[in-house]
């Protein structure tokens, strides 16, 4: 695993976790527009199917959407282990403002005073840097 990709390990999780969070959403209003199934008699059916299933399916999702946040964090504290070895304090910054925070390259520019050019070779700098962290391992 090359450095970019061990730093862009928190991004695809945080990408996935937000895809998950819109699905949630769109599962929430799909179970709760369903009225709750009556049987003939008029008493509650409490089959898997229908409004019973669809809860339980909400439940299991959000539980898998829990278990992702907590992997988010763990990989976000692992990421950001290896980037404080990094000697540099502006190699530091750019990697945390990028690869954590999700910064866009021109953000990132504007927020320390650089051009875009230079924050990429900072970037490259810092990505050569982490390799050798990530290689010792």
């Amino acid at each position: 695993m090359t450095a970019k990709e061990y730093l862009q390990q928190a991004y695809i999780i945080d990408k996935r976790l937000e895809e998950n969070k819109l699905r949630l959403a769109n599962m929430r209003s799909s179970a709760y527009s369903r009225s709750a199934p009556c049987g003939f008699d008029g008493s509650r059916q409490h089959k898997h199917g229908g409004f019973d299933g669809a809860i339980i399916r909400l439940v299991d999702f959000e539980k898998k959407i829990e278990e992702e946040t907590v992997r988010l964090m763990d990989t976000k504290r692992e990421i950001d282990g290896v980037i404080q070895q990094v000697a540099s304090p502006r190699l530091r910054e750019v990697l945390i403002r990028r690869y954590l925070g999700f910064e866009r390259w021109r953000d990132i520019a504007a927020a320390m005073g650089y051009d875009e050019r230079h924050i990429m070779r900072l970037n490259a700098a810092g990505l050569a840097e982490v390799e050798k962290i990530i290689g010792k391992k």
